[in-house]
């Protein structure tokens, strides 16, 4: 790192790079976490520290050192140069690694004022005329994804290719990523092709969108706006139009407050008229982005309650009771207000790290997608992938960390990415520390607000901030090895208990001393130990996963019955729950319960086209953990001519534990081989035997 003139150096190469700016900006990490989340040996993090420490001392900087319990520090000063990356006095000479240069190269693309050769990449970036080639290979590959070429002819040079719609949806992701790079902004400019005035114009502009509408956007989709539009005037002003292929009808967006808002700011750009398809893309975009807080004029009830329908529809399929079900609704309202325009107009974007988090509560997903009819009806469209995924994480978040404990410390959440974003990662360190109060998440913008007069004993924050108290800051995604830094960290510095890491190494230590050990019994004492000493806060994850059985599990041969009466709806329940009250699962008022609550058939609790599922509350009279099977040889009459021939009463003792006996439930419901199969079982134990040949068969 070189400083003078007001210009910045990095000659560290990309690893050295990226280890000191985790390094300043995690102050609690080790050596350990280090290697793991760099997949280094212990030789290669020495050999890349040292060769930081050269440069830090060339510059007079101090150098990196250890504290007595493991712990990097570093001088304030490096760690301020990080936290003021953006600083636009700074001008910055940084030589961009090949994944960086194949979206510079895109932006580069996508803002071009003229013709672009080889000779400007190479000049632009600072790279051989070879190296430029051998990054369009990779820049064809990334294109591809979004159906565009990049093409050359002597006249244009290197221009993009195809249709303008899909051109359009690469400004997003590629203004996203370089925004996170190093000195971003600077970045943005530089070969985007803009200026600071012209990104401050907009970013005035998007102000004003703010105050007109009374919303509030996100913080990093604010950060990231200015210069999406600055890229968008851009092309429009280079007659570089959208197309019709998008299919907005114009009095879909027309009728709008974002349309007349964006219709008197953004009327004309250098004295060229923008096109009112233009203004109806950039309504779109506005309608897609998302909100951190709405005023109650911007209600859409249809929406709402879709919402609520679909959330009904969840508990009754599910056998879920949602508590606080308006307070989750309203969160859900705030997310998919802007998601139902991305998916109708597929611009839906990819969550960062959404398939990393949605391992955790794999189980649900295929439920909340059992769920979605009404939101689809409501939207006319089929939710992607990663919208489902995201509505799983965040309900998944809401059911684990409902049941509260007393708790003495009070935590805030700071994240920039909105409200249902924030909530999912406040979600997420509840489920790691139960014990701990999470009072709220905020906006970045929100924080700075309140952070003199908060009442929190501690800050997670996805992002660097600086305050005299302690504040963990959190490296996305969320995954394992991270959750275990964190871990360490909080009980640290709020139960003063040394890190696992530490605390194992200590014990290895000492047994070393008097015993000669290889790396495997090495490796396996050490996670021994770190299961004996777990305190019960970092057990609770484990504890959680034992709590999701399989469905024979908790279907078992007493549980399982067979009739060849024929029986009405209401007796056909009563003697579906007799082996539940006889086998102590529950008490005769949680029959009554489900009695007054399905006193017909409700189409709701019908899973796929032969199956039933009633089932009510815990608190009425639920003891324990059960399902009872009765097959019904005669069926019971349903609707148009069709008839149920099982009945499945499940008992529950909270939100979770039966999530994953439902799933493989609902994936036997819908699978004909093992319908039939249940169809020719004759006893209880031939039941039995389909439920476990088929409970982990998905169709």
């Amino acid at each position: 790192m070189i400083s003078g003139g007001g210009i910045v150096y990095l000659n560290l190469d990309e690893r050295s790079m990226e280890l000191l700016k985790v390094i300043a900006s995690q102050e609690d990490i080790t050596s350990k976490d280090l290697q793991e989340e760099f997949h280094l040996s212990r030789n290669q993090l020495d050999y890349s520290i040292r060769k930081i420490n050269e440069y830090l001392q060339l510059e007079n900087y101090d150098k990196i050192t250890r504290s007595n319990k493991g712990y990097f520090k570093v001088d304030k000063k490096v760690k301020r140069f990080f936290y003021e990356k953006s600083n636009p006095e700074s001008k910055v000479k940084y030589i961009p690694a090949e994944n960086e240069r194949v979206q510079l190269i895109v932006l580069m693309l996508l803002s071009k004022d003229y013709d672009l050769s080889l000779f400007h990449f190479s000049d632009a970036l600072e790279i051989s005329k070879n190296t430029v080639l051998r990054d369009f290979s990779k820049v064809r590959e990334f294109l591809a994804e979004y159906s565009i070429e990049l093409n050359y002819s002597r006249t244009e040079g290197y221009f993009l290719g195809g249709k303008e719609w899909d051109i359009r949806k690469l400004i997003r992701p590629v203004v996203a990523k370089i925004y996170d790079f190093y000195n971003g902004q600077e970045a943005l400019k530089k070969y985007g092709n803009m200026n600071q005035t012209q990104i401050e114009d907009l970013q005035n502009r998007v102000g004003a969108i703010e105050k007109k509408l009374n919303i509030k956007y996100n913080d990093k989709r604010i950060w990231t706006v200015p210069y999406e539009f600055a890229i968008i005037t851009k092309r429009i002003q280079n007659k570089k139009y959208i197309d019709n292929y998008f299919g907005i009808k114009f009095n879909e967006l027309s009728d709008t407050k974002e349309y007349s808002v964006i219709n008197s700011l953004f009327e004309s750009e250098k004295g060229i008229e923008i096109p009112s398809k233009e203004k109806l893309y950039i309504t779109l975009l506005l309608l897609s982005l998302n909100l951190a807080e709405a005023n109650a004029e911007l209600d859409i009830s249809a929406l709402k309650q879709s919402i609520l329908e679909f959330l009904d529809l969840f508990e009754k399929r599910s056998a879920i009771v949602l508590y606080h079900k308006q307070e989750l609704q309203e969160k859900l309202y705030l997310h998919l207000r802007s998601a139902v325009y991305r998916i109708k107009y597929n611009m839906t974007m990819e969550y960062p790290y959404i398939d990393t988090l949605g391992k955790e509560y794999k189980s649900l997903y295929h439920l909340v997608e059992y769920s979605l009819q009404p939101l689809e009806d409501f939207v006319g469209k089929k939710f992607p992938d990663q919208e489902i995924m995201f509505l799983s994480i965040f309900i998944g978040g809401y059911l684990y960390n409902k049941d509260k404990a007393i708790k003495n410390i009070n935590a805030l959440v700071v994240c920039p990415n909105g409200v249902i974003f924030s909530s999912v990662l406040k979600n997420q360190l509840a489920g790691i520390f139960p014990y701990i109060n999470f009072l709220k998440s905020v906006s970045l913008s929100e924080f700075n607000e309140i952070k003199n007069d908060m009442q929190a004993d501690i800050v997670f924050s996805s992002v660097p901030i600086e305050l005299n108290q302690d504040v963990v800051v959190i490296k996305e995604p969320l995954d394992e090895t991270e959750k275990k830094r964190i871990e360490n960290v909080v009980f640290q510095r709020l139960y003063n208990i040394s890190s696992g890491n530490v605390f194992t190494n200590k014990i290895i230590r000492i047994i070393k001393k008097y015993f000669e050990l290889n790396p495997d019994i090495e490796f396996k004492i050490a996670n021994e130990i770190e299961d004996t000493f777990r305190s019960p806060i970092q057990s609770t994850k484990n504890q959680r996963l034992k709590e999701e059985p399989n469905l024979v599990d908790i279907i078992n041969l007493d549980l399982i019955k067979i009739t060849d009466e024929e029986l009405s709806w209401i007796e056909a329940l009563e003697k579906a729950s007799i082996p539940l009250e006889n086998g102590g699962y529950i008490n005769k008022i949680y029959f009554e319960a489900m009695k007054s609550q399905y006193e017909n058939i409700v189409p709701n609790i019908v899973l796929g086209s032969s199956i039933i599922i009633p089932h009510s509350k815990p608190e009425d009279g639920s003891k324990k953990l059960g399902m009872s099977f009765l097959k019904i040889n005669k069926g019971i009459p349903y609707k148009e001519n069709k008839k149920l021939f099982y009945i499945v009463v499940i008992s529950t003792t909270n939100q979770r534990n039966h999530i994953n006996a439902m799933l493989q439930l609902y994936n036997m419901s819908m699978n004909p081989k093992a319908l039939k199969e249940l169809q020719k079982a004759k006893t209880a134990d031939g039941i039995y035997k389909v439920l476990e040949k088929y409970q982990e068969v998905k169709v």
